[in-house]
């Protein structure tokens, strides 16, 4: 009896990483161009507002610069309570990551940017 709007995007963790995929590839599923060609390096990358960047695409927050070199031009989705899509076009890898932090905010173990970076530069 209690409607929820605007959140939410429930997944399996392989469909999850499957959309990355997806986001990986540029939007092309099945050999069909689904989204414009060029749109997803849009989506995700810093945006200037009133003359400030903000490091927000459409829906993505790109990886600044102080998170490392190793995630230049990487992004991601995030959940509030520690679920994460990160998508590296450059490394071409896809990390997708469930948790069940017990609040939207607060103590996280493992920075996520220190395991995402560590996997990247293992496949390196």
């Amino acid at each position: 009896g209690m409607e929820v709007a605007g959140s939410g995007l429930s997944a399996r963790l392989r469909d999850f990483a499957r959309f990355g995929l997806f986001v990986l590839g540029g939007g092309v599923a099945g050999g069909e161009q689904i989204l414009p060609t060029g749109w997803m390096e849009e989506a995700g990358s810093s945006k200037t507002v009133d003359g400030r960047v903000v490091p927000y695409g459409y829906m993505w927050w790109p990886m600044e610069a102080s998170a490392g070199a190793v995630h230049q031009g990487a992004f991601r989705a995030i959940g509030i309570f520690g679920q994460y899509l990160y998508i590296h076009p450059r490394e071409q890898v896809v990390i997708a990551q469930w948790s069940a932090l017990p609040k939207p905010r607060g103590f996280v173990p493992v920075q996520p940017e220190n395991f995402f970076g560590a996997v990247v530069a293992a496949l390196a």
